[in-house]
């Protein structure tokens, strides 16, 4: 399942699923996250000013995820979180017992 929430709702997420893999999707700069949010068009001038302010705190706050993407080609982001969920099983704090057993004899 994947779900698209703000920092807040990542964080509790991960205090109810802590297996549940975090990924921050960055703009590729400041200036690059006004122009998209400005070239969408849905909100008022006063709107966008809250959501950049909104953006800006948030993106501070990257630390707290597991992964990052910087969202610069849509193609190469796209295949680099498929690439984390599909390498994210892998990761040796994700094997369970039994394969460690299977794995060390």
């Amino acid at each position: 399942m994947v779900l698209d929430v703000d920092v807040q709702g990542a964080i509790k997420l991960r205090k109810v699923y802590p297996q549940a893999i975090t990924i921050f999707v960055l703009p590729p700069s400041v200036a690059a996250l006004r122009r998209r949010l400005k070239r969408r068009g849905t909100e008022s001038k006063e709107q966008l000013k809250v959501r950049f302010q909104n953006a800006r705190r948030e993106m501070k706050l990257f630390r707290k995820f597991e992964y990052i993407v910087i969202n610069d080609d849509l193609n190469i982001a796209v295949r680099q979180v498929l690439s984390i969920i599909d390498g994210h099983p892998c990761r040796t704090e994700n094997l369970n017992k039994e394969q460690i057993a299977t794995i060390t004899g």
